[in-house]
Order: structure tokens, then C-alpha cells, then sequence
């Protein structure tokens, strides 16, 4: 699970995921981007998130890729692969306050 990742480092991420043969990335609603969607599509993987309204009145005023992606989430397996998203996150949740890792500063190669 990556958190915390900015904006600009997140295209480059994706296509880092492309040698990992993936199927689905589930993301937060922050990473809710029409460039991403675009990219994954590209890509040949799902990107799943939770739907950020922007201003926008209904789904239907999308444009873009973020319109499947709405669609999708509202579907029978997008509900369920979305609830695996948010189990996970209860998980690292518990697991960061039993380790004391809430802090926690990774250093690494770039």
C-alpha cells in the first residue's frame, strides 16, 4: 500500500505497476483523475476509486474515463472489490497503532 504519494509521482508509479501484470489497483478518492484513468486504461489494468464529485451535480456530467470508473464502482463487483479496499485499510490501520508506525519514515531509492 503506498500513502501519502503526491501528484506528480503518481503517472510515473502506474507505469512502474505495468511489470507486476496487474489486473485492478484500488486507489483513494484523492487519486480520482481523468490522466490516471487514461494511463491504466492504457496500461491494460483496471484503476478503481471511489467516486470525487467535484463540483459536479451527478455522475451522468462526467466526461471522461471517470464516468466508467463511477459506473463500474456502482456495480455488484465493483461494490465488493471496493469494500476489499477499505478492509485493507482497516487492517494497516490496526496494524500502525499496534506497532506504534502512525509516523513512520521510509527511506529508499528514488
Amino acid at each position: 500500500m503506498i500513502v501519502h504519494l503526491h501528484d506528480n509521482q503518481v503517472s510515473d508509479l502506474l507505469y512502474e505497476a505495468k511489470i507486476y501484470n496487474l489486473f485492478l489497483i484500488l486507489a483513494d478518492t484523492a487519486y480520482d483523475s481523468a490522466e490516471w484513468f487514461e494511463i491504466a486504461s492504457n496500461l491494460e489494468f483496471n484503476f478503481l476509486t471511489d467516486v470525487n464529485m467535484r463540483k459536479a451535480k451527478s455522475i451522468e456530467s462526467f466526461t471522461d474515463r471517470r464516468y466508467e470508473n463511477a459506473l463500474f464502482l456502482e456495480s455488484p463487483i465493483g461494490i465488493k472489490l471496493y469494500k476489499n479496499r477499505l478492509k485493507i485499510e482497516q487492517l494497516f490501520s490496526v496494524l500502525k497503532g499496534l506497532y506504534n508506525l502512525e509516523n513512520l519514515r521510509l527511506y529508499g531509492h528514488s
